[in-house]
């Protein structure tokens, strides 16, 4: 669902007419027109800034995601489930090092 409201947001969002500020659009040099699955499909007067904004930082997190995945592997995905001795056991403090300021 998040997939197909992605994809019929860059083409609501291609439109500067959909903008925050109608008629102000970034990009002016892109323009296309063609149908798809029975819909017209137009950009003739640049891109709306949404759209530009919204897959620029797509371009910039995919892969800073990605080198972050690669490079630091452990503490996220990788590290084993964490379990707790008994039952009747006495709870970890919720901030590390909060013992020693009630001290």
């Amino acid at each position: 669902m998040l997939f197909l409201m992605f994809v019929v947001s860059i083409f609501y969002y291609s439109n500067p007419a959909n903008s925050y500020i109608p008629g102000q659009a970034w990009l002016k040099f892109i323009h296309f027109d063609f149908h798809l699955f029975g819909w017209h499909i137009y950009v003739t007067k640049g891109l709306g800034p949404p759209l530009v904004l919204g897959v620029g930082l797509l371009l910039v997190g995919v892969p800073l995601m990605l080198y972050w995945r690669v490079r630091h592997p452990d503490p996220f995905f990788r590290h084993r489930a964490e379990v707790a001795e008994s039952i009747d056991g006495t709870a970890p403090p919720l901030t590390p090092g909060a013992m020693g300021l009630a001290d």
